[in-house]
């Protein structure tokens, strides 16, 4: 208890390109709650070229809403709280502006170093201008002109275990050193050795004449372990230091938080790993979204491993690339009603250069969803391609709901889901409201307590329970009766065919009992074990959801039958198409 009084109460500050947005968290009946949220738009960009606009006009709304003065009459913080109930107690900044800081890195071989890089750099939000190896098939002249144009902030070299190789990574030193004393003075990148240690001393000596080099831990200090941890602590602290030089207002934030400030994807993997630790299913997959405007992150624990990744949404940043890389059929395909392909095509075109444009009908609206399930889709299939995973198993999905917000329905929410992943297997989808992930992580590093007490409350909902049902039966065959059993004794049951998506009329928060009858030829282990004892199951704002139509989810050439088919679905998840 006296850590929740040390820290009672909380600001969470979360900024990028497009939106700044608070969190104020305090202490009420002896555990934290989240009291009030605001947003304004962030004031990087012209006329305003500085994030402190953006940042006190969320802060005028946040006291506003809550009724507690965070700053005094001359613009400052109060920290900590005071008697008078203003102030806070703690300050979490964590933040977007994806591809601000360049970065090269070096290492020696695929698969122990270079594996170990890209990993870390994972988690970051830089843009990562070139990779540099010890059997990089490039001229030395061609790496040279490589780091000539890209003129990187920073260059990271690791390579060898513990005590292990030297004189490759002494080699790839003066390769790095060589490259970047043709740069300009003031241009020269800052310099990070995170390999074999027993060589760092020597490292410092080569590097000294030309750059300033810091040395952190190895981070991949044997072949079978990674150490990434003080490595990126340090990136985090040095990324800060130059965002502060990039950003306006950038470096006032900084000043005020007690820990570094972490980028979104990262504190993102760490609510991600967390969640993953709570859920119920062991050796759980789950798949964490954050669709905002300015940056798409994908985060997923598959087979024990997080994978990371973030990208520009292209939709709100680069309407060129977004209009070249959207085929108007992947977007028409998924209609539910027939539409012109010009109406498709202009309103994708005026979708491009007015983002922040609002559906002002039902059509608009369905070709809305389906340019954010093109998005994630795209972003997905990715996703999986990076990393090499071909399983569509998740335990867990999880999506921001920031950008989603327009959408009232969140049975439309659950359907962009479930057409854009097609998970397999039994999922808990869940809708993160507010946004809240990364900066529940970032505070998570000095204040473990929050985001396990936040988490208990409404932050996060279950959308639906979703049994995605694998048939060779035809179309239209039943193929499994289900059995709702109520803790009134009352029962619900109904038939699932194949080829629909059925969704049941549970109750947000109502414990049920569901068993399983086959009714054609199907494999009763994907739902797993002793499935005969049945499930208890929780019904999300969804219900509880049957989906039949199989993987990957067969649409109909045919324009009319197509219609047909997203007419039922739709209808069966209660969406109003009129």
């Amino acid at each position: 208890m006296s850590e929740l009084v040390e820290l009672a109460s909380v600001l969470g500050i979360k900024i990028d390109s497009h939106t700044t947005k608070l969190f104020l968290f305090d202490v009420v009946d002896g555990k934290f709650h989240l009291l009030a949220t605001s947003e304004a738009d962030t004031s990087y960009k012209p006329p305003y070229n500085d994030i402190r606009e953006g940042f006190f006009k969320a802060v005028d709304n946040l006291q506003q809403i809550s009724g507690r003065m965070i700053i005094d009459d001359d613009m400052n913080l109060i920290v900590p709280s005071q008697t008078d109930g203003s102030g806070i107690d703690q300050i979490a900044f964590t933040y977007g502006f994806l591809n601000q800081i360049s970065i090269i890195t070096a290492g020696l071989l695929e698969g122990v170093s270079i594996s170990s890089l890209t990993h870390l750099i994972n988690s970051t939000h830089m843009k990562h201008s070139d990779q540099i190896s010890l059997n990089d098939p490039r001229k030395i002249d061609d790496i040279l002109s490589s780091t000539i144009n890209h003129r990187p902030d920073l260059i990271l070299l690791s390579g060898g275990t513990e005590n292990g190789a030297n004189k490759s990574v002494l080699r790839m030193m003066e390769i790095i050193l060589f490259c970047i004393k043709h740069l300009p003075k003031e241009k020269i990148p800052e310099l990070v050795y995170a390999g074999n240690s027993s060589i760092a001393t020597k490292i410092q000596e080569m590097a000294s004449p030309i750059a300033k080099l810091s040395i952190t831990e190895n981070i991949r200090p044997t072949l079978e372990d990674e150490n990434l941890s003080p490595a990126l602590t340090f990136i985090n602290e040095l990324s800060s230091q130059m965002m502060a030089k990039k950003i306006p207002g950038f470096e006032y934030l900084f000043s005020v938080t007690k820990s570094v400030p972490l980028p979104y994807n990262q504190a993102n993997g760490i609510m991600t790993k967390f969640l993953n630790k709570l859920g119920n299913e062991k050796n759980g997959n789950i798949l964490v979204i954050d669709l905002s405007k300015e940056i798409i992150l994908m985060a997923g624990i598959n087979n024990g491993t997080l994978h990371q990744n973030a990208v520009e949404n292209s939709l709100f940043n680069n309407p060129e690339r977004f209009i070249s890389e959207t085929n108007i059929r992947d977007i028409s395909n998924w209609l539910p009603k027939n539409k012109e392909k010009e109406f498709i095509n202009d309103y994708v075109w005026g979708k491009s250069i007015r983002p922040y444009t609002i559906p002002s009908d039902k059509d608009e609206l369905f070709i809305e969803i389906s340019i954010i399930k093109n998005l994630i889709r795209k972003n997905y299939q990715q996703f999986n391609n990076k990393f090499g995973i071909s399983s569509d198993y998740w335990n867990q999905i999880v999506i921001n709901g920031d950008y989603l917000s327009k959408f009232e329905n969140p049975n439309d929410i659950a359907i962009i889901l479930l057409d854009a992943i097609q998970p397999k297997g039994i999922t808990n989808l869940f809708l993160d409201q507010h946004g809240i992930l990364p900066v529940l992580g970032n505070i998570a590093v000095d204040n473990p307590i929050l985001p396990i007490q936040i988490l208990e409350g409404s932050s996060i909902s279950l959308l639906a329970k979703v049994f995605s049902i694998q048939s060779k039966a035809k179309i239209g065959t039943p193929i499994l009766k289900v059995r709702l059993e109520f803790k009134d004794g009352t029962y619900l049951e109904e038939q699932i065919v194949k080829g629909a998506i059925t969704k049941l009329p549970l109750l947000a928060g109502q414990i049920v009992k569901l068993f399983f009858e086959p009714l054609s030829n199907i494999d009763m282990n994907q739902f797993g074990k002793n499935i005969d004892k049945g499930f208890i199951i929780q019904g999300g704002l969804c219900g509880v959801i049957f989906d039949a139509r199989g993987r990957p989810i067969p649409l109909q050439k045919n324009n009319a039958e197509r219609f047909d088919q997203f007419q039922k679905w739709y209808k069966s998840m209660d969406i109003n198409l009129a």
